[in-house]
């Protein structure tokens, strides 16, 4: 019998399983305070005008045309933060659903997923706190033997 736990041999340990499943809410984390950036400097932008000279020319020294290009750069340091988010979701939903019992799956969607804390999962679910840390755990130990 060979022992699975070794590096090398295509297992993961659960603080492994746990850290990518964790990736999500980092991601997400990353998303959301790149888009509160950019939607905060949208604000500080609206009402503002392009300036230009009595020739018809804009004004070398813009500081309003130098804002929207911040917001452009803004608006695509989310867009990329967004896509990154997505990808790690997508891939913790892959892992999530290689698991074989329902509970196993509701419960590490509500954790990973949808960020809920376990008092939260227990209330929702209608077991006990306990169970559902039990279930959490058997959940990343057979993830753990999968990956």
């Amino acid at each position: 019998m060979t022992d699975h736990s070794k590096k090398g041999y295509g297992s993961m340990t659960q603080a492994e399983v746990k850290k990518r499943l964790l990736t999500v809410d980092i991601a997400y984390r990353r998303y959301a305070a790149a888009r509160d950036k950019a939607d905060s400097y949208r604000m500080q932008l609206m009402g503002r005008a392009v300036r230009y000279e009595e020739k018809g020319g804009r004004s070398e020294s813009n500081s309003t045309e130098e804002g929207y290009m911040k917001l452009s750069e803004l608006d695509e340091s989310t867009d990329t933060a967004k896509a990154s988010w997505l990808c790690a979701r997508e891939d913790a939903e892959r892992i999530i659903a290689m698991c074989p019992a329902e509970i196993w799956v509701q419960v590490l969607t509500y954790r990973y997923l949808n960020r809920y804390r376990f008092e939260d999962i227990a209330m929702v679910l209608g077991y006990s706190d306990r169970h559902i840390y039990r279930a959490h755990k058997k959940a990343l130990q057979f993830l753990a033997a999968e990956l």
